[in-house]
């Protein structure tokens, strides 16, 4: 229990209230993945197909490359790359993950997707994909699966996050430019202070503090001297 007026205690940054939606949001991308890619196995054998022909099937294949059949045959360096992208999500989600809800969702997609391709790197070897989509005619889609998508959503939201960010930044910037208002200027002095340049419209009397109080003193001496008996 806190006493009135003691320190109170801080939720370290990036965690707290918006971690939960953000594990929750990774954790099911994670075991949907998970889960079809266990279906695919358990009852398509290797480049089986249903339906046979049509836009849309369910094709079981390996992919020891990226998503979408990229980089086929670096399964080691796409391992070391996962982990690598897995850590710099985290990061960045503890750095920055309370600024935006559009941030930590795609952040939240990019560690799913990561983490479910990762894991069938490290059991299997290859990574297991299934959505396979025809284009037109004889040309078919790289075959995907859900952990791609997530990875692919994940980018464009992340994308479009930081495209707005920079585009309110400049519009702000903009705007303080335009209503923003000059600061004074100063002018250094002979005593170390500093004054103020004259405001436009002012004009100088071109005689200091201290000349002026001279001239009085010489006028007041002219006149004592005048007030003396010859």
């Amino acid at each position: 229990m806190v006493e009135d007026g003691g320190p109170r205690p801080t939720t370290p940054k990036g965690f707290g209230s918006h971690f939960v939606p953000f594990a929750v949001v990774t954790v099911v991308i994670y075991i949907a993945d998970q889960a079809t890619k266990l279906l695919i196995v358990n009852n398509l054998r290797l480049y089986e197909s249903i339906p046979e022909n049509g836009l849309l099937r369910l094709t079981h294949v390996t992919n020891t490359g990226s998503a979408f059949g990229l980089l086929r045959g670096q399964t080691e360096f796409l391992i070391l790359v996962s982990i690598i992208g897995v850590l710099g999500v985290l990061f960045y989600y503890r750095s920055n993950g309370r600024e935006s809800a559009l941030l930590r969702y795609s952040l939240a997609l990019l560690l799913g997707g990561a983490l479910g391709n990762l894991t069938d790197r490290l059991a299997r070897g290859a990574v297991v994909d299934f959505i396979s989509v025809q284009v037109w005619s004889d040309y078919y889609f790289p075959t995907f699966n859900v952990a791609d998508s997530a990875l692919t959503i994940g980018l464009f939201a992340l994308a479009f996050y930081v495209l707005r960010n920079r585009a309110s930044e400049k519009r702000l910037e903009q705007q303080a430019r335009t209503e923003g208002i000059a600061p004074a200027t100063t002018l250094p002095s002979t005593d170390g202070e500093e004054l103020a340049e004259n405001e436009p419209g002012e004009e100088s009397s071109g005689i200091s503090t201290s000349d002026e109080t001279l001239a009085e003193a010489q006028r007041a001496e002219d006149g004592n001297s005048s007030d003396r008996p010859a």
